[in-house]
């Protein structure tokens, strides 16, 4: 997902979103160690999507970045 992306939601989506890639990446190393992973690439992949969304939320917060306008 791109930051550009990102940045149009809003700050709770932002946060649902964290949380469902959270357990995704708790449910893909849980997986791991249970059985073969077919795509090892997908934890980086949501690793890097974690902190572009602490990013912008941390930029939010100070004030650096304001959030998406409501229409």
């Amino acid at each position: 997902m791109k930051a550009t992306e990102l940045r149009g939601l809003s700050n709770d989506d932002l946060t649902e979103k964290l949380g469902k890639l959270r357990r995704e990446i708790f449910d893909t190393r849980f997986n791991s160690s249970t059985e073969t992973v077919t795509n090892g690439a997908q934890l980086n992949t949501k690793r890097k999507d974690i902190a572009r969304i602490l990013s912008i939320i941390g930029a939010r917060e100070r004030g650096t970045e304001s959030p998406p306008e409501q229409s």
